[in-house]
């Protein structure tokens, strides 16, 4: 869980998370010899594809049992046998059958080259955190550290027992997760069960040695009998009400109490949070005269959810359906740099919402063309306004800048000129 938490958002794509525990489910029971269950990741896929993009995790794990049957078979004693070769068909036929599946949906193939676009596209990897590699002074690291160590250990024991598909998830989960911390939970997921079979074997093979400590003998008997115990009581078929009841309870708190007044704050509130995003300035913008307004891309999703269709918001957090120019206008415009006005001109702007932490609403605060109308020291608002000759910002770039000081007029020539 603790190296889950960098991506354990409320977001679509907990659905991906979610069927890579069943696919990783139904690959361990046909590895087992029950291949006919293969059947359900068609369906499985079929779903998958029209919920999250992330559907083409399925084929990921496909072909890592592939490729391990087709070690095995490889480096195995004797030439290739048919009888391996055939044991790889229903792998195969599935891995084509779930493919064929992705194409049954609202977009088709269009959906293909999306992704592909998106998973090759430089400005994403740049400009989006999740997509970037970890940051090892991330509170999360005490947990992703020992699970990749452990990983790295599992694989190579798994190689040495040729359980290829095993060690092939660990270590290609692995480097996905050192890439883009967005796979660290798909990691997790993968890497746990692996993970945890290495640490009972080593606590087998402890009990077993007679180099060791008699205590640490047992410790590893009583962690063994232990998790023996917990494996049983997990095993046990029930139905979970003791976790559904008080599930329920709380919400239908959260959906039946009403807001008191005043009570932002109170835990049982089913709210945005005031102090992050801007729930006090939503009633200035729904002013009939203001029609684009731009944010930041996480305010564009919140002030999307709270105004469309009355108002339409510049940008929001879809970035890969923007492209790399419009993403680019729009960080030059936080970052204020030449030709931010032009872009608010562009798009027809006519009022801005932002954290006042932000440069550019420093900038704004001084600008001939804006006005501020709102300001809880959470948002400011900012409105067009007409023109006022005294500002010190203004969107005429370099048609007002005053000349006496820009111009060298009055150089000293004597210590500029070379003597000749």
């Amino acid at each position: 869980t603790g190296g889950c938490a960098i991506h354990w958002l409320a977001r679509p794509h907990l659905f991906t998370q979610l069927f890579l525990v069943v696919t990783l489910h139904l690959t361990e029971r046909a590895r087992e010899g029950r291949t006919r269950l293969l059947a359900w990741l068609v369906p499985l896929t079929l779903l998958w594809t029209n919920v999250h993009g992330g559907f083409f995790v399925i084929f990921l794990v496909l072909g890592c049992y592939i490729a391990s049957d087709l070690l095995n078979v490889a480096v195995g004693p004797g030439p290739f046998e048919r009888a391996s070769l055939r044991a790889i068909r229903p792998w195969v036929i599935t891995f084509f059958a779930c493919l064929a599946v992705t194409f049954v949906n609202p977009y088709g193939w269009q959906l293909h080259r999306h992704i592909v676009e998106y998973l090759r596209d430089p400005y994403q990897f740049q400009h989006i955190s999740e997509l970037q590699s970890i940051n090892f002074h991330s509170p999360v690291v005490p947990y992703f550290e020992p699970l990749l160590a452990l990983a790295l250990a599992a694989a190579i024991r798994d190689a040495r027992h040729r359980r290829f598909a095993d060690a092939l998830l660990s270590l290609g989960w692995l480097h996905l997760a050192l890439i883009a911390q967005r796979n660290l939970p798909l990691f997790a997921i993968v890497a746990s069960p692996m993970a945890a079979r290495g640490i009972s074997a080593s606590i087998a093979w402890l009990r077993r040695s007679d180099g060791f400590a008699a205590w640490i003998g047992c410790a590893a008997a009583w962690f063994e009998q232990s998790s023996a115990g917990f494996e049983k009581t997990d095993r046990i078929g029930r139905v979970h009400l003791a976790s559904a009841l008080p599930l329920t309870a709380v919400a239908a708190v959260l959906l039946l109490t009403p807001p008191a007044p005043g009570a932002v704050d109170s835990k049982f509130t089913s709210t945005y949070d005031p102090k992050s995003y801007p729930e006090q300035a939503l009633a200035p913008l729904r002013d009939p005269a203001i029609h684009h307004i731009f944010a930041d891309d996480e305010w564009g999703d919140y002030l999307i959810y709270r105004l469309y269709p009355a108002k339409k918001v510049f940008v929001d957090g879809r970035s890969d359906f923007y492209g790399d120019a419009f993403g680019q206008r729009y960080l030059d415009l936080m970052d204020v740099l030449p030709g931010w006005q032009k872009t608010l001109d562009r798009y027809d702007v006519d009022a801005i919402v932002l954290s006042p932490r932000r440069a550019l609403a420093a900038v704004l605060k001084i600008s001939r063309d804006w006005r501020v109308t709102y300001d809880d020291g959470v948002s400011v608002v900012f409105r067009r306004n007409p023109r006022e000759p005294n500002s010190l910002v203004t969107s005429d770039e370099r048609k007002n800048r005053d000349r006496a000081i820009t111009i060298p007029i009055n150089g000293d020539h004597a210590i500029t000129q070379p003597n000749t």
